[in-house]
């Protein structure tokens, strides 16, 4: 062999050995990020079991993360999927819905790409059949069957299996999915959703309503004319419950195979807190014994339909010192899957040449230091901000020395876009009087308040909600800012009394379950 093959040879043998040792390294990396991804997968499932969702989330992002670097479309999916479950453990809808959106057309590519393609034999014989399909005359329906007829229309689950065990949840609303081939187009008012076989159609929960999403890559398959991505946030009951989706066009109507759910609130207690002096109106004692009462009353129901422990507690009167209302907020011992509903009525005033707004103890002296004798709006956020359970303040104030005149309402009401756990219901507007009236014998935000719970018309309130026998905070109150008003203008002529609300994303949670 001469020099210059042996050259040749040598160089041609070095570089198959380069490019083999290089494929193993890559091969190996990409093992090692698939075992990595499987690794934070297992840990993601593990704090889902013990439900510490929030590391569950941050080992689900890490799988997503390793597993987009080289596993396979089906292991990606997998990985978009886990996350999309801890997202709804979360009650962050919109990123789960994309999770799911994510995984479902990782698995459509997966199906495309696995189709058989029809032999040329198959295809003339299918373009023979269709030809002669169309070639036939169809015949009319005859009156008894009218009445009956099927649309020709495919469901198929995308976020849970209808042949499966009951999926659990721990929260009052989970996310469905389905994808929906039709010969037809559809509109999101052509669905109607059946939940405990009870038709829930039209029925809005804040962010939970219906989607129709058009799916592009379907529309090219040839085999249907539409394709789309159905989403809903059914509210489920506590215990077990079915959700089926049905669709109706021209007369004709599908329904999709139903699904179980079973919803377990998780340890959740229902806290009641009512702090009030004296000072502020002549029935502030009285407005937190009535709804301290009222709630004691219907402890059986709400531990059937919505909690697992219904607890209230008051701090009033002389009690309801600077210190104490401190202690109390700081005592609260209530944990994310939690409700803490609090009346607060103090007085509260403006000082001149600040925006800053501060409520008063019984112990409060005029002549003492301003920030060692009353407590800023600011601190009181921060105090509630300590308490990682979901919140409804209601709070009913008014000028200590008039005992009419609110002070600076607006500066509470922008400042809670900061603190999304809350929903606060003030009492007035700016200007304003907070009413009380001895027919009612209690403020009228309480006796507002009363009547809403007590008579369950708050239930489906306005037709803007399904009237399903659970009062939600959205639900109370669109009620209050309405009667209120009415109320307030019926006992005193010529006068205005006007609530504000301030909702987060899960003002739709159930506080109240009206008599049976």
């Amino acid at each position: 062999m001469d020099k210059k093959a042996f050259f040749t040879t040598t160089y041609s043998l070095l570089l198959l050995l380069f490019i083999c040792l290089f494929n193993s390294i890559t091969l190996w990396a990409q093992n090692d990020d698939c075992q990595q991804a499987k690794k934070h997968f297992d840990e993601s499932i593990e704090f889902i079991e013990s439900k510490d969702y929030v590391p569950a989330l941050m080992s689900a992002q890490k799988a997503v993360n390793a597993a987009e670097k080289s596993c396979t479309v089906k292991e990606r999916a997998r990985y978009y999927v886990l996350r999309a479950r801890v997202y709804e453990r979360l009650n962050v809808p919109k990123n789960a819905a994309k999770d799911f959106a994510k995984a479902q057309k990782l698995l459509t590519q997966i199906a495309i790409e696995n189709a058989p393609t029809p032999s040329p034999k198959i295809k003339t014989k299918q373009a023979s059949i269709a030809k002669t399909k169309a070639t036939k005359k169809t015949p009319k329906p005859s009156s008894n069957t009218a009445n009956k007829k099927e649309l020709d229309i495919d469901f198929e689950w995308i976020s849970h299996s209808p042949y499966k065990s009951t999926v659990q949840t721990y929260l009052p609303k989970q996310l469905i999915q389905l994808k929906v081939l039709s010969n037809e187009p559809l509109k999101s008012s052509d669905f109607e959703v059946l939940v405990n076989q009870h038709n829930v159609k039209g029925a809005l929960f804040g962010y939970a309503h219906s989607e129709l999403e058009p799916l592009s890559d379907q529309k090219k398959s040839g085999f249907t004319k539409y394709a789309y991505q159905y989403s809903y946030y059914p509210l489920l009951k506590k215990g077990k419950n079915t959700v089926a989706i049905k669709a109706n066009k021209n007369g004709a109507s599908a329904s999709s195979p139903t699904i179980e759910m079973n919803f377990t609130p998780v340890n959740n207690t229902l806290k009641v807190l009512s702090i009030v002096t004296d000072s502020t109106t002549n029935f502030a004692t009285q407005d937190a014994q009535d709804l301290s009462n009222l709630f004691k009353e219907n402890t059986e129901q709400l531990t059937q339909e919505l909690f697992q422990k219904v607890e209230t507690e008051e701090l009033i009167g002389t009690n309801a010192t600077l210190k104490n209302i401190k202690q109390v907020i700081q005592n609260q011992q209530l944990n994310h899957n939690d409700f803490l509903l609090i009346y607060l009525s103090l007085p509260a005033f403006t000082p001149e040449n600040t925006e800053q707004v501060y409520f008063i103890g019984s112990d409060y002296k005029p002549d003492g230091f301003l920030g060692s004798t009353t407590l800023p709006y600011q601190q009181l956020l921060t105090l509630l901000d300590s308490i990682p359970s979901q919140k409804l303040l209601l709070l009913n104030i008014c000028h200590p020395a008039i005992k009419k005149l609110p002070p600076n309402l607006n500066v509470i009401a922008q400042t809670l876009d900061q603190h999304p756990e809350l929903n606060v219901l003030l009492s007035n507007s700016v200007d304003e009087l907070a009413h009380e009236d001895e027919k009612w014998g209690n403020s009228a935000l309480m006796e507002s308040v009363l009547k809403a719970l007590k008579s369950g018309h708050a239930d489906g309130y306005n037709k803007l909600s399904l009237k399903d026998g659970t009062i939600s905070i959205n639900e109370l109150a669109r009620y209050i800012t309405d009667k209120l008003p009415k109320l307030v203008e019926k006992a005193e002529k010529k006068t205005t009394q006007t609530p504000q609300f301030f909702g987060n994303a899960l003002s739709e949670l159930g506080i109240f379950v009206t008599k049976k």
